[in-house]
């Protein structure tokens, strides 16, 4: 998934270099003491991350994965997050329901994505079914003519084997299911919570950056859409953010 656009790399770098910079020295590190002493930062301020203030930064949960985001551009000053969870009057700002809006549309493009694979899986699943079916009921035929009558009930007994798994999926297998082709071939499913490509006995994909990311923003949005601050806002809210 590409949410952002990405800059070229020399920019990147650049981008990068100064995120670094501010994380480690401020956003104000040119100003001179005097005006630093003078202004005192405040979570509103314009280059602060309000993802980051709500619960966490998007870009920071895929680093080096196939939906990786790229570098944030603002800060995330662990003071300025307190300063928000202390503050009483959340609903004030609009930065918990900004959040939940990214949250949604993030799940629905997984979702969406998720969906759309599970059609295909579950075709490619009725054809290699259907072609391996007509297979066994020409070796079923061929071993009964030459008289294997083993043979003929063990491919038999593969046919009716065949036929309930093609009857399964052909009614609409369950969501997350894992169809075992004849000869035990895995065939993979695309997971629910990240779209990622899995199969069952692949544990390793529940501990990558990828599913825990998006169980991440899935825990935060079920969280937020009980949240009374993150209802809808009063038209004088509204128009404090003018």
């Amino acid at each position: 998934f590409r949410f952002f656009f990405r800059p070229k790399r020399k920019e990147r770098k650049m981008a990068d270099f100064k995120t670094m910079l501010d994380e480690l020295m401020g956003s104000d590190r040119n100003m001179l003491p005097s005006e630093r002493a003078k202004r005192k930062r405040h979570f509103s301020d314009d280059d602060v991350c309000k993802n980051f203030l709500v619960r966490f930064c998007f870009n920071g949960l895929f680093d080096k994965t196939k939906c990786d985001l790229g570098t944030c551009r603002f800060i995330h000053p662990d003071t300025l997050k307190e300063e928000w969870e202390r503050f009483p009057n959340k609903g004030k700002y609009p930065y918990e329901r900004d959040f939940l809006a990214t949250c949604n549309r993030m799940i629905a493009d997984v979702d969406s994505r998720t969906k759309r694979l599970k059609a295909k899986y579950n075709t490619d699943n009725i054809n290699t079914l259907r072609r391996e079916l007509d297979e066994t009921i020409r070796k079923t035929e061929e071993y009964a003519e030459e008289g294997k009558i083993d043979e003929s009930a063990a491919m038999n007994i593969k046919m009716e084997a065949i036929q309930a798994q093609l009857k399964k999926l052909e009614a609409g297998a369950p969501d997350g299911q894992v169809v075992l082709l004849p000869g035990g071939e895995k065939n993979v499913i695309p997971c629910d919570v990240c779209g990622a490509a899995v199969s069952r006995d692949q544990i390793s994909h529940f501990e990558g950056k990828q599913h825990i990311g998006y169980e991440a923003i899935r825990a935060a949005a079920a969280e937020l859409e009980s949240s009374t601050s993150v209802m809808k806002p009063s038209a004088q809210q509204q128009q404090s953010w003018k």
